[in-house]
């Protein structure tokens, strides 16, 4: 018999809702489950289909989450237990997961832990980890597909350019991708069934934790304050007609391109930095193969700008093959320190193997920061090496600063579906870390007077290999100087194409909102917005788009913006530089079907 939890939580139906004193959200409002987690529910039930198994579906959360739980019942799961209790109130991801272990103990133990890729309300991705390394087990995320057999969890995960297949020991953690799957409907039998049977409750009275571990006092990371989420340009909000829009089109593209230096855009600042023993800012450099991502150069830049402000120096885990050639590379950053780890492949490593290696990097260089791409390997190693480090971690991070009269990290992100942005400090960690939001930092450093040293302590390491594939997919890119956006409002999966082909012609960039993917419009890597990608071309062309707060976080950085909407009032309409008060399909008609 082998023993599943799947791990649930109900969310806000509306992720614009209202947030408390304490800057935490309000959960009395009607609920819905976490979409996420709808996909690690038909993982667990296809296992089930296959092995002899037994499904127990574990949710934190308020009372007013049983509701959520007996539909899950009618699903076809063995049993629903809620953990809930007032000093959980607040928890953060760190706390949370420790609450989770101690009432997966609690439930007598278990063989496979399944979560969804990540909550629809906080969307850290962070607890899967974070409780994998609580509980001291192997763990995978963005998983797609998953098989039981002889003490092994056999899952094929997604990362960049390549499929993985991470074979873990059983107990493990693993999370499941955003539609891994199409997760099934309730059957009437199922239904029936529900009817007759129990919610387990389980509180504080029964797991016994110490109330100073619990909500807001055992959490390691602090929302400090929410402010609103700033416009980084203004806009000239002008009201054009279609027969205007082929010549403003023609004349911004025109300006586009008598910018020849590619990175015009960007500051590029030379500083002069002298090595000292003060504590560095870490980064974990990420690696295709051989080459660093544009990701973690991005990152390597904001962690200049950090040790310029706190006089101190950089230092960063790399690969072997890397560090011997790019020393001077490594210098022009103001990396004191390199420590090159053995592997082959990063993006083929085992992650529970890279993690506990990122570990044995930092207990060495001992910093108080250490930075990671919010890539999908930065959010898979990330949580693990922040909660075996008792560290506050904060997520996809669009601005960091420090605190100029303690010198904390100050970590902003975007909250509460993108309309406000959260503050957030980590006082009490040993380490401050964070992942950053890809393509959020426009500035470049240049930094003389460092000489990078190797440290050589690891080259024996051996980090896991995992078998992996490499992906020749369709090169997503989002670097082009103009981009179409697609909202609902274009009607249609057939529209969503034409538009995407005609960009293809064009060269352009093309991108779509999450309610185009929710629809099943779109692949969700072509999402910008919070829980997507961040873009700055120089012209965005949003194609019936409302103007969520959550796809308005992804494109603040164009220089213009011009939106069509047959609704004036739209809030797109009020982000732009240009708008179209017309039917998008007469656009189409005029412009793009042609």
């Amino acid at each position: 018999m082998i023993d599943i939890v799947v791990l649930t939580k109900l969310v806000p139906k509306n992720v614009c809702t209202r947030i408390t004193e304490d800057n935490t959200i309000d959960r009395s409002s009607k609920g819905v489950i976490n979409p996420n987690d709808l996909f690690a529910i038909e993982s667990a039930l296809r296992l089930k289909e296959k092995n002899e198994c037994r499904i127990t579906v574990l949710s934190m959360g308020a009372q007013n989450s049983t509701a959520m739980l007996k539909k899950v019942l009618a699903l076809g799961v063995d049993e629903a237990v809620l953990v809930s209790d007032t000093v959980f109130r607040g928890s953060d991801t760190y706390a949370t997961a420790a609450i989770l272990k101690r009432a997966i103990e609690y439930l007598n133990g278990f063989d496979v832990i399944i979560c969804g890729n990540q909550t629809a309300d906080g969307s850290t991705a962070q607890v899967p980890a974070e409780l994998a390394a609580l509980m001291n087990i192997d763990y995978a995320t963005n998983a797609y597909s998953c098989q039981v057999s002889d003490g092994y969890l056999s899952c094929d995960c997604y990362m960049k350019s390549f499929i993985k297949n991470e074979k873990l020991t059983l107990p493990c953690v693993v999370s499941i991708a955003k539609d891994a799957n199409v997760p099934r409907l309730a059957s009437p039998e199922g239904i029936l069934a529900s009817r007759s049977k129990e919610i387990r409750v389980i509180t504080n009275e029964d797991l016994a934790i110490n109330q100073e571990l619990c909500g807001l006092k055992g959490s390691l990371t602090k929302v400090e304050k929410c402010v609103p989420m700033a416009n980084s340009i203004k806009r000239k909000e002008e009201n054009i007609s279609l027969q205007q829009y082929s010549g403003i089109l023609q004349t911004l593209e025109q300006d586009s391109t008598k910018i020849t230096n590619k990175d015009s855009n960007v500051l590029a600042e030379t500083i002069l930095m002298e090595p000292n023993n003060r504590k560095t800012v870490m980064v974990l450099c990420e690696f295709v193969e051989d080459n660093i991502c544009e990701e973690s150069i991005e990152v390597l830049n904001q962690a200049c700008e950090l040790a310029q402000k706190l006089a101190t120096n950089l230092s960063v885990i790399t690969i072997n093959k890397y560090s011997k050639t790019k020393k001077d590379w490594f210098s022009a950053y103001g990396v004191t320190r390199a420590y090159p780890l053995n592997v082959d492949n990063m993006q083929a490593a085992s992650y529970r193997s890279l993690a506990e290696a990122v570990l044995m990097a930092a207990a060495k260089e001992e910093p108080q920061i250490l930075l990671m791409a919010g890539t999908v390997l930065g959010r898979g190693v990330a949580p693990y090496v922040a909660a075996k480090l008792k560290s506050g971690l904060t997520a996809d991070c669009i601005e960091l600063d420090i605190q100029v009269d303690t010198g904390y990290l100050i970590q902003t992100r975007p909250a509460f579906g993108g309309q406000l942005c959260a503050v957030i400090l980590a006082k009490d960690s040993s380490v401050q870390m964070a992942t950053t939001k890809p393509n959020t930092y426009g500035k470049q450093y240049v930094v003389k007077g460092i000489n990078t040293g190797i440290v050589e302590d690891y080259q024996d390491l051996v980090i896991q290999q995992c078998e992996a594939e490499k992906i020749e997919k369709e090169q997503i890119r989002f670097n082009q100087k103009v981009i179409i956006g697609v909202g609902k409002g274009i009607g249609s999966k057939e529209k969503c194409e034409m538009v995407k082909e005609y960009c293809k012609s064009k060269g352009y960039g093309f991108c779509i909102t999450r309610e185009v993917v929710d629809s099943g419009w779109g692949n969700y890597q072509y999402q910008v917005g919070l829980t997507g990608k961040i873009i700055a071309p120089d012209i965005y062309i949003a194609l019936g788009i409302s103007g969520a707060s959550e796809h308005k976080v992804g494109i603040q950085r164009s220089k213009t913006i011009i939106a069509v909407n047959i609704k004036e009032k739209e809030a797109m309409m009020r982000e732009a530089d240009y708008y179209i008060v017309e039917d998008v399909n007469r656009f189409l008609e005029q412009f793009i079907a042609v």
